[in-house]
């Protein structure tokens, strides 16, 4: 059992890669009450910045796997930690935090039954918590195509059940499109897409895209309070073109999230959801991030309804959110000691705009990138922008690639043009060796528009 005095040794841990646990620990050490800081696995960027900024010592496991919940647990449990937070998908779904909490430690994040939001989307919709798409789930192709003989011959979102990295969902046209993209997540994805889920693409009733955006619940399995809003681009290129990828970008706040857009967003999926899980005993102590989607009717009125429910903060959606939480550790630990009823969460007023910095090819092969030197990290840091790093080693003084997404520049300002225009003069200081660096050129070009209608 862990034998753990808490709040005496200024000690954390965070489990995470990337930029959201560097955001994390940012946020954490901004407090003053952290003086020493794991990261499993972490990297090398977040290692260097949070020493830099802080002064404070970084231990990195860089040889776990998020994967491997057995050796993230081994890491962790013996009970020198004030606070853990789980902040990554597969090791909530491997139950790293159940199983620290049942050690006694004071965790941030969902036990493996709470996560299964978003680790089994078919599950998720079964539970009928909150309006979604209509939906069919299908195991084998021969069941695919049952169900399609009786569905209309529309557009489709055809996702993997299961966990694939943030790229388990493909839009398709048509039905038999379904079955292509059936075909093309089964090789891509054998585990994630042992399950399929196909929904109705959700559009507005004239057609167009409907308007996406993320919404953050922070909860202690009691009380929860929503925290922030914000729009992630996924897709590869700009005007939303490409394949979807981790995310290339995001901003926050948004304009979508209108007074009427919000009411509704509480009435009819966050307090809903929240009673649901109650009612379904589930008890969730951590984050929830529901994924919605805006569409309009015949008469223009707005419709709320869920693309997904994720179980922890998104990424990069935290290094937009996060900052702008004024007493994030103080938030952190209520959330791990039951106590977030009674604690006001001190907010901003900042617009953040986070652009992400990814090898050239990805979400695809980016093999040509791999190993290259990264360029220009300090100047862009120089521009007054924040850096949160993801698939960067440093081999001496250098910079190298060895991930898909390699950062994050983050830029702040009292409005979206002003965030905007301090994130990409940073960017525009970076290169990688090659020519192989790519970045979109559009992140907040949705609620800009939105601002000029």
């Amino acid at each position: 059992m862990i034998k753990t005095e808490f709040s005496q040794t200024g000690r954390v841990a965070v489990v995470d890669g990337g930029g959201r646990g560097h955001a994390i620990i940012s946020a954490l050490a901004e407090s003053g009450k952290v003086n020493d800081v794991t990261l499993v696995p972490g990297n090398d960027y977040t290692k260097y910045d949070i020493e830099r900024e802080f002064g404070i010592p970084v231990t990195l496991h860089k040889n776990i796997s998020l994967k491997n919940s057995d050796a993230i647990v081994d890491v962790l449990q013996d009970g020198k930690f004030d606070m853990i937070d789980v902040a990554q998908d597969d090791a909530i779904a491997g139950n790293v935090a159940g199983r620290l909490r049942s050690q006694g430690a004071l965790v941030v994040g969902a036990d493996r039954m709470a996560g299964k939001l978003e680790w089994d989307k078919a599950y998720m919709r079964s539970l009928g918590l909150v309006p979604g798409p209509a939906y069919a789930v299908a195991e084998s192709e021969e069941e695919l195509l049952q169900l399609l003989e009786n569905m209309p011959d529309v557009p489709y979102f055809t996702k993997a059940a299961y966990l694939a990295e943030g790229k388990g969902a493909m839009p398709a046209e048509n039905k038999e499109q379904v079955l292509e993209r059936f075909a093309e997540l089964r090789a891509r994805y054998p585990h994630a897409a042992q399950k399929i889920v196909v929904e109705e693409w959700m559009k507005n009733a004239d057609g167009t895209p409907g308007d996406e955006f993320s919404h953050f619940i922070f909860t202690d399995g009691r009380d929860y309070q929503e925290v922030g809003t914000a729009v992630d681009y996924k897709t590869a290129y700009d005007f939303d073109a490409g394949e979807n990828t981790g995310s290339m970008g995001s901003n926050s706040p948004t304009n979508l999230m209108s007074e009427q857009i919000a009411r509704l967003t509480h009435d009819k999926v966050v307090e809903p959801l929240m009673e649901g899980l109650m009612r379904e005993g589930i008890d969730y102590q951590g984050v929830i991030y529901v994924s919605g989607m805006v569409t309009r009717d015949s008469d223009n009125n707005p419709h709320v309804r869920v693309v997904e429910i994720n179980s922890r903060l998104g990424d990069p959606e935290a290094q937009v959110i996060v900052p702008g939480l004024q007493n994030y550790y103080d938030i952190n630990m209520a959330i791990a000691t039951r106590n977030l009823g009674g604690m006001t969460l001190g907010r901003d007023r900042f617009h953040r705009v986070a652009v992400t910095g990814a090898s050239r090819g990805y979400p695809g092969n980016y093999d040509k990138a791999k190993n290259k030197r990264i360029f220009g990290l300090e100047d862009a840091y120089q521009e007054g922008a924040v850096i949160r790093g993801a698939g960067m080693t440093r081999v001496g003084d250098e910079w190298r690639v060895s991930g898909g997404r390699l950062f994050y520049v983050v830029g702040s300002g009292s409005s979206l043009g002003e965030a905007r225009a301090q994130a990409y003069a940073s960017i525009s200081h970076v290169s990688v060796e090659g020519d192989n660096l790519h970045y979109r050129t559009g992140i907040g070009r949705r609620d800009m528009l939105r601002a000029i209608e």
